[in-house]
């Protein structure tokens, strides 16, 4: 009923509702009460007090004949049996009637009392009323004693007293009661929400991430727990991460020792040789040495590239941007493919776009030398004799685009989708052979987006590969 407020007003509300139903409580209370007790039998607590006054009257009409005792049948008749005792005092004879029990004082302590009324604690009222002679000459007292208290004819006093007693105390009773029965239901409203904390905080210490927590409202307790689910979430997305990073550091070792024990298995094969006594046939010498060489390199090259994998992965690592020159950053990188595309009458087509010949950009020039170093040479490796490797660069919006397309075999569709993964490799195979260790693309992937850049690789119109990325200067 009140979850949808927050803690504050929660708290208002609730005190609001015990004082309203308290107070609705006791006058329902009063009501029933009046009803119970039928109020025309009910006298009011002042009600025998106004009969005083007809009574004063009759004693000031008949004056001292009611210090004759005949008179007491019919001023019996005047004063409620019930509600009202008197004594009727001749003072100078001592003289005395009436159905009151009263201590007799001294005439001179009488005289003073008349015309006064004692009230005690318990609200018994005692009045003394003159009795005087036709000139006025005091002759006598009457006493009166009644009570100033509810009274009824036909229920007993007790259980009006009973009664009077409840209404009197029933706000106390109704405060405590709905204190209680609202206070239950704020507590219910705050333990409900913790109480899902607690179940989440008893998962998470089992290492249990795979569950929810809801709460509909938007108050305090709802903005702890969203919290608290983003928290478990970010938790539990850091602990994937960090799986992941496992898995992965684990495949890296394994695809590197995989690729290590082929040229190291050909180093120690071309080594057992030799030491065997081929080291004696000049031919056998220079060839195994030459493998060993290569394989050497081949391993270098390896944990070079594992080496630079750790690097790029690591998120205090940066690139050293400087400002270069677009034209001869690309005519040096064509020189460096000459020897390599002519071995394999390779044909390499630069075009530019939007490029003046003084056009700078800035970029980390090393890194980006690997960048195209990898691609182009996947592309030579994949292209066949006589093939041709078209390279664009174009200068867009502060962004520097580069194409590379060749007319080989391309990307098979296993290729589209992982070929940017660590140790991916088309073969499938852990060989050597190629010269692939399925890290080149990786590393482009991952130097281009320190670079702020984005790298993507598809087949051209004419079937063969196509790598596209670009910069974008900081």
């Amino acid at each position: 009923m009140l979850k949808k407020y927050s803690l504050k007003k929660q708290f208002i509300l609730t005190f609001a509702l015990v004082l309203g139903c308290s107070i609705i409580s006791v006058t329902l209370t009063a009501c029933l009460a009046l009803g119970m007790l039928n109020g025309k039998s009910i006298k009011a607590a002042n009600y025998y007090e106004k009969k005083i006054y007809d009574i004063e009257k009759y004693i000031n009409t008949k004056n001292d004949k009611l210090l004759n005792s005949d008179y007491e049948k019919e001023f019996n008749k005047i004063i409620p049996s019930k509600g009202i005792k008197y004594k009727v005092l001749d003072l100078e004879s001592n003289n005395s009637y009436g159905n009151l029990d009263e201590e007799l004082y001294s005439q001179s302590d009488m005289i003073n009392k008349i015309n006064t009324s004692d009230v005690d604690k318990k609200n018994n009222v005692t009045k003394y009323i003159p009795i005087v002679t036709e000139n006025y000459k005091l002759k006598g007292v009457v006493i009166l004693y009644y009570k100033l208290v509810v009274t009824s004819d036909s229920i007993p006093q007790i259980l009006i007293s009973l009664i009077t007693f409840i209404v009197l105390i029933s706000p106390f009773i109704y405060i405590v009661f709905f204190s209680y029965l609202f206070g239950k239901i704020l507590s219910k409203n705050i333990n409900d929400p913790l109480g899902k904390l607690k179940y989440a905080t008893e998962k998470i210490k089992e290492t249990n991430l795979d569950f929810n927590i809801e709460y509909p409202y938007n108050n305090e307790l709802g903005e702890v727990i969203l919290s608290f689910e983003e928290m478990k979430n970010e938790l539990k997305n850091t602990l994937n991460k960090q799986w992941n990073m496992e898995e992965e550091r684990k495949e890296i070792i394994s695809g590197l020792s995989h690729d290590l024990r082929s040229p190291l298995t050909i180093i120690k094969g071309k080594v057992e040789m030799l030491l065997e006594g081929s080291y004696k046939n000049d031919d056998r010498l220079i060839s195994y040495l030459d493998s060993i060489d290569k394989s050497t390199d081949r391993s270098i090259e390896l944990v070079n590239d594992l080496n630079l994998i750790n690097k790029l992965d690591s998120s205090d690592f940066n690139i050293n941007p400087t400002s270069n020159n677009v034209f001869d950053f690309l005519n040096q990188q064509i020189d460096n493919f000459k020897d390599l595309s002519e071995s394999k009458q390779i044909k390499i087509n630069l075009t530019t776009e939007n490029i003046e010949q003084d056009a700078e950009y800035t970029f980390d020039k090393n890194s980006i030398i690997r960048v195209m170093d990898n691609l182009v040479s996947n592309a030579i490796r994949h292209t066949q004799l006589n093939g041709e490797i078209d390279i664009k660069v174009t200068l867009y919006k502060s962004k520097l685009y580069f194409k590379i397309s060749d007319n080989g075999n391309g990307f098979s569709n296993d290729d589209l989708k992982f070929a940017l993964n660590k140790f991916y490799r088309g073969d499938k195979s852990r060989s050597a052979k190629s010269g692939n260790s399925g890290l080149g693309l990786y590393i482009c992937k991952a130097i281009v987006e320190k670079h702020n850049g984005e790298i993507n690789i598809s087949n051209n119109l004419l079937g063969g590969a196509q790598v596209s990325f670009y910069l974008k200067s900081n």
